[in-house]
């Protein structure tokens, strides 16, 4: 494993840890178990999160992101225009939020055990286009040829990592009362910047992939 990897590597991760704090449904989840106010049970979402991350991230650089890019151009235009519609529905919706809803902007969640957080953040990530959509463009811009099992498996054990700890410090953010109470008011400016942070990916989508 030579420089040039790893410097691809550290690039694509510090791209992801970015990306990880742009909104999604990721976001929203960690966000509405942090209100709740246990940082044990952001943590074992974030765990969850984690995983679908790492699993993502696994099959993009060994292969799937090649495939989607270069053999199957009408598969990625539809994952792409999939992941870019859902991202501006969000923005609308957020949008509708500020503007008409008086309800708070993101919503607890609560669930009967751990292993429930665990799936739920496994689960959201797993059927997340946005997700998806991510990490083939990802490993198509960062790395040009499909990596090797070592050299995917040290990539997806970082972006875990990452991903965990990423999770587990903003749904932190949100069971601090005050933060929490200033960023749920339904006419918070924070939840315009949202709708418009949402339009911005949906259209990132197709400027950088």
């Amino acid at each position: 494993m030579d420089l040039h990897f790893w410097f691809s590597l550290i690039t694509a991760w510090g791209i992801f840890c970015l990306a990880v704090w742009l909104p999604g449904p990721n976001t929203f989840l960690a966000a509405s178990i942090g209100i709740k106010g246990s940082i044990q049970k952001v943590f074992v979402t974030s765990l969850g999160i984690a995983v679908g991350s790492s699993f993502w991230c696994f099959l993009a650089t060994t292969g799937i992101s090649i495939l989607f890019s270069q053999n199957i151009g009408l598969g990625f235009v539809f994952l792409k225009i999939l992941a870019s519609v859902y991202m501006i529905y969000l923005s609308y919706q957020s949008l509708r939020q500020y503007l008409y809803s008086q309800d708070d902007f993101i919503k607890n969640r609560e669930f009967s055990s751990n292993k429930e957080y665990f799936l739920k953040g496994l689960f959201i990530t797993m059927t997340n286009p946005k997700a998806f959509a991510f990490w083939s463009a990802l490993g198509a811009l960062k790395f040009q040829d499909p990596l090797s099992f070592n050299q995917a498996a040290i990539f997806s054990l970082g972006t875990y990592i990452l991903s965990a700890l990423s999770y587990t410090l903003m749904g932190y953010v949100f069971t601090i009362g005050n933060i929490s109470s200033y960023l749920n008011k339904p006419k918070s400016l924070v939840n315009l910047i949202f709708a418009l942070l949402f339009l911005f990916v949906g259209i990132e989508i197709w400027i950088l992939t």
